[in-house]
């Protein structure tokens, strides 16, 4: 990873962090990864991509190098902040590629700035649901943040050794590449970031309806806990201008960390066919 570069775009009141394998030279794509992660947790994905693609890894707010401040969190502030990155970079047409929160960010950025992106990956991002588990109501907001902030706070006790071998024993199928990366972004997050999941959001049906590129979403598996709505998953098919809908069996919620290669095949097949 030496070879990448490491830097920062002032965008939306913030400094926002990144990592990139490129010089502008080849296609723009943009990765943004879950809540809790990191930038770095795409390790793995860019080093597949970075022949054929500038690959630009970003640290949401809150997350990773990126700053944390106290207020302003949500699935619009997040997206204006990716904007502001983009353009900040002269990024011409990026694919945008989000999991989970990721996926929510970059749908919202896709929805509220149609001139940037090329093409929008989502997933297996929870936004995407019609009530359910994942769905964030004001009653319970305040408790259900409180205890990620809690959870977060809890992981950092640990050491980073020890964070590697906890991630090893939930994750037995993941590559050991993800690994470390997981466990670095759970040291680097601030319990701030967790804000981002109680602020009030439009229905995710009106944020698909205004993207105008071409959409593909990858849902996992319910019963291995999948964050998207299936029925809703559905349903987008109906709203969005051209997309597709490609279940991606054997995957839970990381649906990048569980099926890697399946997942680099759509992916790769996406993006050279857009």
């Amino acid at each position: 990873m030496s070879e990448w570069k490491s830097g920062y775009v002032q965008t939306n009141g913030i400094r926002m962090h990144y990592w990139r394998t490129g010089d502008g030279s080849k296609p723009p794509v943009v990765l943004s990864h879950g809540g809790g992660d990191a930038g770095r947790c795409w390790t793995r994905t860019a080093r597949a991509l970075e022949a054929d693609y500038d690959v630009i890894m970003v640290d949401a707010r809150g997350h990773g190098l990126s700053d944390a401040p106290d207020q302003g969190y949500g699935p619009r502030v997040s997206a204006a902040d990716l904007a502001g990155l983009i353009r900040g970079l002269g990024l011409e047409a990026p694919h945008l590629i989000g999991h989970s929160m990721g996926g929510e960010i970059s749908s919202n950025c896709a929805a509220d700035f149609p001139d940037l992106p090329r093409s929008l990956v989502i997933i297996d991002s929870g936004f995407i649901s019609n009530g359910g588990r994942y769905a964030v109501t004001p009653q319970d907001a305040e408790e259900r943040i409180a205890g990620m902030q809690a959870a977060m706070r809890a992981m950092q006790t640990s050491t980073l050794e020890e964070l590697i071998a906890r991630c090893r024993v939930e994750n037995p199928g993941w590559h050991e590449d993800e690994l470390e990366p997981w466990a670095e972004s759970k040291m680097q997050a601030s319990p701030n970031g967790r804000l981002f999941f109680a602020e009030a959001k439009r229905p995710w049906q009106e944020t698909l309806a205004a993207i105008q590129c071409p959409v593909l979403l990858l849902v996992g598996e319910p019963h291995l806990e999948s964050h998207t709505g299936w029925d809703a998953a559905v349903q987008a098919t109906g709203i969005w201008r051209e997309g597709q809908l490609i279940h991606i069996a054997g995957a839970g919620h990381n649906v990048q960390r569980d099926r890697w290669e399946t997942f680099m095949a759509r992916i790769t097949a996406w993006m050279a066919a857009h």
